[in-house]
């Protein structure tokens, strides 16, 4: 098994036309469900209670999820603003 560590957030990204918010993001996220394709994968990270079940829902299916840590009061949100 592959074990993943960093970051999961839910990202608010802006570009000139559109504004997507509440987007499961970081880069441990996009590496470990990459990463189920080939092997299985377990993830280590701390999210906030604002992270949904869905979200939650979405890792579950590609990755083990024993070291994902759910912290009160602790927020995973960030933002993104691409500029042309």
């Amino acid at each position: 098994m592959l074990t993943v560590f960093g970051s999961t957030a839910l990202d608010t990204i802006r570009t000139p036309t559109k504004t997507l918010k509440n987007v499961l993001g970081g880069a441990a996220t996009y590496a470990a469900i990459s990463s189920s394709n080939f092997v299985k994968t377990g993830l280590i990270a701390v999210v906030g209670d604002d992270f949904s079940k869905k979200n939650h829902n979405v890792l579950s299916k590609y990755l083990d999820l024993q070291g994902l840590a759910i912290k009160v009061k602790h927020s995973v949100m960030m933002e993104n603003t691409i500029i042309h």
